[in-house]
């Protein structure tokens, strides 16, 4: 949310950094723990990101599923 967006802007981050950061609030684990967003930390979330934009994919089998 907004907080995120003002400290990302403070960090100098780009635009694309700003998406990954509202998706990751949007994907946080199930167990609750905040995540912080630059922290200069890989993000553990990384596969998991890269299996969701995969599932968006038109014509992908996982998309089919569901």
């Amino acid at each position: 949310p907004a907080a995120t967006v003002v400290a990302a802007r403070l960090h100098g981050a780009s635009l694309e950094y700003l998406a990954l950061g509202a998706a990751l609030l949007v994907l946080q684990p199930p167990t609750g723990e905040p995540l912080l967003v630059g922290d200069n930390q890989p993000f553990p979330q990384g596969e998991e990101l890269r299996l969701a934009a995969h599932r968006a994919e038109p014509g992908s089998p996982e998309r089919a599923a569901l």
